[in-house]
Parts: C-alpha cells; structure tokens; sequence
C-alpha cells in the first residue's frame, strides 16, 4: 500500500468514525520487504505516516520486534492472533510470536480465524485450543494461556478490538443476547470437571444452539436460517467450477496412490 493510500484510509476512518483493520507482521518475508522497500518494519513506517492509533486492529503481528510492540504499547492499537493461519502456511509466529508478552503488557490481543483460505476452517474453539498450546509448546510453560484467558481473547477481547465491548462480548445487563449453548453430554465434554478447560482443550465448535441479538440461528445443531445442505452443496460446485478454472484442481492433487 502506498503512504497516500494509508494516510487516505486513515482520513477516511477519521471522518466517519470507524476502525481500520490491516495485516502487519505477518511473516519474515514481509517484514524483510517492508525494510527494503520503506526503510521500516510495517509499525514503524505506520507509526511515521501518523495513522496509528486504538482505533487500529492489527491481524497476525507474530514478526513484531521489541520497539513494535513498544509502539502498541504506546498507540494501544489491538491484535487480532491468528494460530491457525500460522499453523496452516507455516508463518513461523509459533516460534517468534509475543502473543503472551503483548497480553501482559496490557494490549489488546483477540482471537481470529483470519479465513477459511488461510486456516481451513473458522473454527472458535478449536483457534482457542491451538492458540494457547502454540504458546505453551515453544515457551516450555503449559501454564501459559489458561482456558479463563482464551475465553477472554475470543470474546469480550474481540469486541474491544473492533470497538464494541460496551454492547457486545461478555453476558451483562443491556449488551445483546449472543449467546453459544454446547451440550456437554458429548465425548468432548466428559469427564466434566472444568468446563472452560473442556472448551478450551477438548472440544470443537458445532454448537449445539446459537443465538445472535436475541435470535435464535441454531437450534439442537439445525441452522434455521439457511437450508445448509443446499448451501454446502452449492459450495462444493462452486469450489469444484473455480479449481478448474483456474488449474488448482491439479495443483492440489493429492499424490497418495490410494487418492
């Protein structure tokens, strides 16, 4: 992006009040580009074009440098930490990632699932799960990112990053009726001792009911609101039609004998 593009979009953002939602550190090639082409890693040369600020939600930062994370620290601008996409194309965030770091110093760091292209599914609970054992497995601390914590990211953290929290993200007087039910009678969920450590470690998204603003979308695993299996199959030829189109469908072959 341009410095006139950037500055552009934060003129924009400014004048109709709304938030600003980038990429920034997502891997090493990028910031490696970023130096070579601006002279400055992506938070520095933001920080120089003034379009930082806490109305910012910065997706991946898993390449961000100690003076970066000092420049969030400072902006207050908030992370959206995406553990599947760096599992999925191999971004290496496992490894150099300050997820927890960023988190003790007070930043706002939310879960995301990024897209279904980059993670393979959009799957809450299961980003939660990897989330926090990504962290643990390369600090050697399985203490790290507790369930309680996990919760928060997805949840009342997510609707702070996009400026939301006083109507969303946590079960309170006056904030909507979102509510997710899962039946724990499941495998997933037995033995039941600590619920939000089944959640968290055990189980995968599939809820069981799912209400949004009072509405109830999902009922006893049924979407109510679309015929799903219409959808799903209109989603498989429409993926079938652009695989050909476009070669991946040999690109992606699988090169097992028994495929």
């Amino acid at each position: 992006c341009s410095d006139e593009l950037c500055r552009g979009i934060k003129r924009l953002a400014d004048k109709h009040g709304g938030g600003i939602v980038t990429h920034c550190c997502e891997s090493q090639d990028q910031t490696v580009a970023s130096r070579r082409t601006n002279r400055y890693t992506d938070v520095e040369r933001l920080e120089a074009l003034g379009v930082l600020g806490p109305e910012m939600v910065m997706i991946q930062m898993g390449w961000a440098s100690p003076k970066e994370i000092a420049i969030a620290q400072r902006y207050k601008f908030k992370i959206s930490y995406t553990p599947t996409t760096g599992y999925r194309i191999a971004l290496g965030d496992s490894t150099f990632g300050h997820f927890p770091e960023l988190a003790e110093l007070g930043i706002t760091v939310a879960l995301g699932g990024n897209s279904a292209m980059s993670s393979n599914h959009l799957d809450l609970v299961r980003v939660m799960g990897l989330g926090a054992g990504m962290m643990r497995s390369t600090r050697l601390n399985p203490f790290i990112f507790p369930p309680e914590q996990m919760l928060e990211m997805a949840t009342i953290n997510a609707a702070t990053a996009i400026g939301r929290q006083h109507d969303l993200g946590s079960i309170a007087v006056g904030k909507k009726a979102d509510l997710t039910l899962f039946d724990t009678r499941s495998s997933d969920w037995r033995p039941l001792l600590n619920p939000l450590s089944n959640l968290v470690h055990s189980a995968r998204g599939g809820a069981a009911t799912v209400i949004v603003d009072g509405r109830v979308l999902v009922s006893s695993g049924k979407v109510l609101t679309i015929d799903e299996r219409d959808t799903l199959l209109e989603c498989q030829m429409r993926g079938l039609a652009i695989a050909s189109q476009s070669s991946l469908d040999e690109i992606g072959k699988s090169h097992s004998p028994s495929c």
